[in-house]
């Protein structure tokens, strides 16, 4: 087999890291992207910027962040797909605090993003019940390299950890995706809808909030249980 499952070791991986992700992300298109990113349109001037960023972030959070390739052998191991997975070993601070610093700077989808990622931490942390658990960040694969088994091997590295560690698996799908990893072992526990009301909303707060309460605009909650299979 030409696909190879890497542990990505180094800073110089993320510019590859972020045009494969971004690539996936792209098509099809991500409902979530403008909160995800800065941008609504994502260009090689943009993914260039973005890198450096992910790198940072990594390294910043090494001890319980892991970032997996798959490379492709025949391809000189370029990288065909990538999954950032998160490892939470109790006991664990169930304080949640996010800033969406990649948004601008007093802006009104900062404050937006920053509330709807803490309300979907926290949705995660509930269900955990302060008991270790590790989470799938992100996962993509390049569309030109979709349907060889790359997703499947870096499904199967957190699988194992998990197993390792005596941990349940949560994950937040695209609608789209929740039959994918119910196919895989997943079990669909809700659609995530954390809150978003705010004190004094302004029409862009208005705008999100209508868009993102909206059932197709709604990540999944899933939950795979080693233990118990």
């Amino acid at each position: 087999m030409s696909l190879q499952l890497v542990e990505v070791t180094s800073e110089a991986d993320f510019e590859a890291i972020a045009r494969t992700a971004y690539a996936g992300f792209r098509n099809p298109p991500n409902p979530f992207s403008n909160l995800y990113n800065d941008e609504e349109e994502i260009n090689d001037e943009h993914i260039t910027k973005k890198a450096p960023e992910i790198a940072r972030a990594w390294l910043e959070k090494k001890a319980e962040c892991y970032w997996l390739k798959v490379v492709d052998s025949r391809m000189d191991n370029e990288i065909i797909a990538v999954a950032c997975w998160s490892v939470h070993q109790a006991p664990y601070s169930s304080d949640v605090k996010i800033e969406a610093s990649w948004q601008p700077e007093g802006s009104t989808i900062r404050e937006f993003t920053s509330q709807w990622l803490a309300g979907l931490k926290k949705d995660i942390l509930v269900q955990a019940e302060g008991k270790s658990y590790i989470e799938l960040d992100q996962i993509a694969t390049h569309p030109t390299h979709r349907l060889r088994g790359a997703a499947d091997l870096l499904l199967q590295w957190g699988y194992d950890k998990a197993v390792e560690l005596a941990s349940d698996i949560y994950l937040l799908a695209v609608p789209s995706a929740r039959v994918v990893y119910e196919k895989r072992g997943y079990t669909w526990l809700h659609a995530a809808a954390p809150d978003l009301h705010t004190a004094e909303p302004n029409a862009e707060w208005r705008s999100l909030q209508e868009r993102y309460e909206q059932k197709e605009n709604q990540l999944q909650l899933m939950k795979r249980s080693p233990a118990n299979e």
